[in-house]
């Protein structure tokens, strides 16, 4: 599979606590240089596009495992294109910073915007198939937009789960976390997979009894 990673800052080496991870799930990680937040959202989210495609033609990557990981301003790319681009992005874990298609109140007369349009038609049926493992923490300054981003779309039946780690701020959690968020997400891939070989399995005993 492949693991694209969207840095805040204009680093285009992958933090080597996604290094655990991508050894245990059999995962390439790639970043874009200067892809960070001070660029625009469209060319951060091109780099992104580009590097999946780079890495496409050098590497015989799985597409249904092709996930989008960034921090802070890298969560929120991250979640769009979960969102927006899911024949692209089966699975997204968006660190300390989330976007969504919700305009989400505060609780003062005033929102957190939505960033995108509204899934709608294959994008949507797509999108009901990935996954999305947010990760925060109580003393990250973007922790209650995160939980009410996740609460919204489980409430349209979309794969999202918040991974609230203690004592966590706005800051990297540890590679342990990561492992597990990426696990729980690529764990819709691998059961689904195996969900069709135990329904092919009679049927090819079936076969091999009437032919040989």
């Amino acid at each position: 599979g492949l693991l694209v990673w969207i840095s805040p800052t204009p680093s285009g080496v992958p933090p080597q606590s996604l290094y655990q991870a991508a050894d245990k799930l059999n995962l390439v990680c790639v970043a874009s240089e200067n892809a960070g937040n001070d660029r625009t959202a469209l060319d951060r989210i091109q780099l992104t596009l580009d590097a999946v495609a780079t890495v496409s033609g050098r590497i015989w990557i799985d597409p249904d495992r092709v996930y989008a990981c960034g921090m802070s301003g890298g969560g929120r790319i991250s979640s769009m294109l979960w969102a927006c681009f899911p024949d692209i992005f089966t699975g997204a874990v968006p660190i300390v910073g989330m976007n969504s298609h919700h305009a989400v109140p505060i609780g003062n007369g005033k929102y957190w915007p939505k960033s995108h349009a509204d899934p709608r038609g294959d994008r949507a049926r797509l999108l009901r198939t990935n996954r999305l493992a947010a990760i925060s923490g109580q003393n990250d300054y973007n922790f209650r937009e995160m939980q009410a981003r996740t609460g919204r779309l489980r409430r349209e039946h979309l794969a999202a789960r918040l991974f609230n780690i203690a004592g966590l701020g706005h800051t990297m959690p540890t590679d342990e976390h990561i492992t597990t968020a990426l696990t729980w997400v690529d764990h819709a891939v691998t059961q689904a997979r195996a969900e069709s070989a135990d329904r092919a399995k009679p049927l090819l005993d079936r076969y091999l009894t009437e032919h040989g």
